[in-house]
């Protein structure tokens, strides 16, 4: 029993550069800048403590374990080159798409608009399906982000390249700098109390901006560079994308996990949960204050009505349809809802039907696993 809890503990923990490894048969010395096949890392990190860990990785070595090891890696290379087989087609797809609905106004505004709809809904995935954290304050962050760049494309007002990245930079600083401050506090809540936080925060982001001469109070902020386009909507999508993709497959994304499936065993392994909770919370905050950003050279006006409550729960709504974790699935939803918001904005009432007739389905099939639950029998 000795011998197999120090095997557990030595695979799990977070940096893997003890001295030496135990495992089932012997004592392999191992020095500080080894480092093992990442792909069984994570998922021996992400799965928990469970099975003992092999002998050694790249030993060849004929015993079972190690074939059920190797077999495993051979299984899991297959599966990361089709992923990304399947994720260049769809960049592709989406490339092609712009282009060719970029030759009407309208159709390239709504298309830019469920970019940053994307765009949004990858940063929430951070939050709420990495590290387990319910935000309901993402429209504060867009706020901050969109009043952040249109502030400096006013002072700049020119489309110049500069001029959009400065925009752009100070955008994403100001979200990321409200999230980072934000969250040291509100973050040491959990549950329905993060959730009611993150909510007031927004309503608090909201009033102060109305209230607030120097950014044009109620009325907004008029005459800001419309700079946005499809083209630069969908590359900062595609960016944001696989920087999420990217992170939830590092060793900061998979401790995130960890810590999000279970905050007292990551704790007990060496994983701060504060910090990873704040980690995941302002990449998200990034992400949605270069939305905001985007949101604003698009439309040239901004105003506190255009960062309400419910803007945060159609985002929220994107992560559960689309898979909370999985990057894709959530980008995708929202851009699915906000195309939906397009074509039905002669019947407001309708489509907030339509939204909760979704998440409905969703919750059934999610939960219940698409049928009806049988009641236990009674012996």
């Amino acid at each position: 029993m000795l011998q197999e809890t120090t095997q557990r503990l030595n695979r799990c923990r977070g940096e893997l550069c003890s001295p030496t490894v135990y495992t089932q048969s012997q004592v392999i010395p191992r020095t500080r800048n080894a480092r093992p096949y990442k792909k069984l890392w994570r998922a021996d990190i992400t799965a928990g403590i469970k099975d003992a860990a092999p002998c050694s990785i790249f030993s060849k070595c004929g015993c079972a374990m190690h074939r059920h090891y190797n077999n495993k890696g051979i299984s899991e290379m297959k599966k990361i080159r089709l992923g990304v087989t399947k994720y260049i087609l769809a960049a592709a797809a989406g490339l092609l798409l712009t282009m060719l609905l970029n030759r009407d106004a309208y159709a390239a505004a709504i298309l830019s608009r469920m970019f940053i709809a994307a765009m949004m809904a990858a940063g929430l995935d951070l939050c709420v399906g990495l590290a387990r954290q319910l935000s309901l304050g993402q429209a504060a962050f867009m706020a901050a982000g969109a009043y952040g760049c249109g502030t400096v494309a006013l002072v700049v007002s020119e489309r110049s390249l500069p001029g959009v990245a400065a925009g752009l930079t100070v955008g994403v600083a100001a979200a990321s700098v409200t999230a980072l401050a934000v969250g040291a506090v509100v973050l040491r809540l959990k549950g329905d109390y993060l959730a009611v936080a993150t909510l007031g925060l927004g309503e608090i982001v909201r009033v102060v901006l109305e209230n607030c001469a120097p950014l044009g109070g109620a009325a907004g902020l008029y005459h800001i560079p419309r700079f946005t386009t499809p083209e630069l909507a969908f590359a900062a999508a595609l960016l944001c994308g696989v920087f999420g993709l990217w992170f939830a497959r590092s060793r900061n994304g998979v401790l995130c996990r960890a810590m999000g499936q279970d905050e007292i065993a990551a704790a007990s392994i060496g994983i701060n949960p504060m910090c990873m909770k704040l980690l995941a919370f302002t990449l998200g905050a990034a992400m949605t204050g270069l939305a905001g950003g985007l949101y604003a050279g698009l439309l040239g006006f901004i105003s506190p009505k255009d960062f309400t409550f419910a803007r945060s729960v159609d985002i929220l709504a994107a992560v559960v349809i689309g898979g909370a974790g999985t990057t894709i699935g959530p980008m995708l939803a929202a851009m699915l809802i906000e195309a939906l918001s397009a074509l039905l904005q002669g019947v407001a009432n309708i489509r907030m039907i339509l939204y909760a007739v979704i998440l409905i389905v969703v919750t059934i099939i999610k939960y219940t696993k698409g049928g009806r639950r049988r009641a236990p029998v009674k012996l």
